[in-house]
């Protein structure tokens, strides 16, 4: 027993050991960084400048690039099969890309304004409660699909593209829906899902219209007995029968629900609302100016150091 606790002793002090070694020497080269950057500090502020120069040249207005966004109802595909064709656009940036796999192909768009486009992915929307109501969208991919309280989603899915010309969004968006709602495989299953709605939508009818000529059956039967009623039972005597009227309320209910889906439901894939872009880019100035400053002292302590020991070099490189 005494021997593993000290073995396990020894194992946090040799840690702890290697983790103070690594800050001191952490520490010692911050100094001399430091100690570097004073005396040329001309060298490493030139670097530090250019570094800066690049970054605001490289976040200019015109090469700002956005995310948008969009959430679409899925009326027959499945939210893969959505996923695989929008994400196939991805393959037009390829090196090897095929003349029939160009974006400007496969969009009906100028090749010249493919160039603004770029990062076309998609998210899973996720239902927190499982009630059929979407909660957010998992655009930062946590959700493995595995969860069974944060369920995903069948009918609805999160549609991105990056693009740094935003005035191409209300022609790219019209083109991206123009392009997956011309796919054969999601025509068929659009009349599938069509045809099933309809059948359902005649069921719950009939349901309804049933239950609601029972219920009045009832009341008829009961005639001039003594009756009593709540909101679920009828009492006739000492008789009690309940009333179907929770069966025509969640008949009705669906009903209602499949109309109105029915209503939205104009082509296999439709949008919610339109895309929007994001409000902070991609490539935000105040970003970039903290990475470029960062690694423009690094890169400045660098040529620092290679200037001051410049006669070492140029003596081992010649022997």
């Amino acid at each position: 027993m005494t021997n593993t606790d000290m073995n396990l002793w020894d194992v946090c002090v040799l840690f702890w050991n290697k983790l103070a070694n690594c800050c001191r020497q952490a520490i010692d080269l911050l100094c001399s960084m430091l100690r570097l950057t004073y005396r040329l500090l001309w060298v490493v502020g030139i670097v530090m400048a250019l570094s800066v120069a690049l970054a605001v040249y490289y976040t200019r207005q015109d090469n700002r690039w956005y995310r948008v966004r969009a959430i679409v109802t899925l009326n027959g595909p499945t939210t893969n099969e959505a996923k695989n064709y929008y994400e196939r656009l991805n393959n037009s940036f390829s090196p090897s890309y095929l003349e029939e796999q160009s974006l400007s192909l496969q969009l009906g768009i100028k090749a010249d304004d493919c160039r603004y486009l770029g990062g076309f992915h998609t998210a899973y929307v996720v239902d927190n409660l499982d009630d059929g109501t979407a909660d957010f969208v998992d655009w930062q991919h946590r959700n493995d699909g595995t969860d069974s309280v944060n369920v995903r989603m069948r009918d609805q899915l999160g549609l991105e593209f990056v693009c740094s010309k935003l005035s191409l969004v209300p022609e790219v968006e019209e083109a991206v829906m123009k392009y997956l709602n011309s796919q054969e495989q999601f025509q068929a299953q659009f009349v599938q899902y069509t045809q099933h709605t309809k059948r359902q939508h005649l069921f719950d009818s009939v349901q309804v219209n049933r239950l609601d000529t029972l219920t009045s059956r009832m009341y008829a039967q009961a005639g001039a007995l003594q009756m009593q009623s709540n909101a679920w039972n009828l009492t006739m005597g000492k008789q009690s029968i309940e009333l179907p009227l929770g069966d025509i309320d969640h008949f009705m209910d669906k009903k209602l629900r499949r109309d109105a889906r029915s209503t939205l439901s104009t082509a296999p894939i439709v949008l919610q609302g339109r895309f929007t872009a994001q409000n902070r880019p991609i490539n935000s100035r105040s970003k970039w100016l903290v990475v470029a400053l960062l690694l423009g002292w690094i890169a400045g302590c660098i040529v620092a150091y290679g200037i001051e020991q410049r006669k070492q070099i140029h003596h081992y490189l010649k022997s």
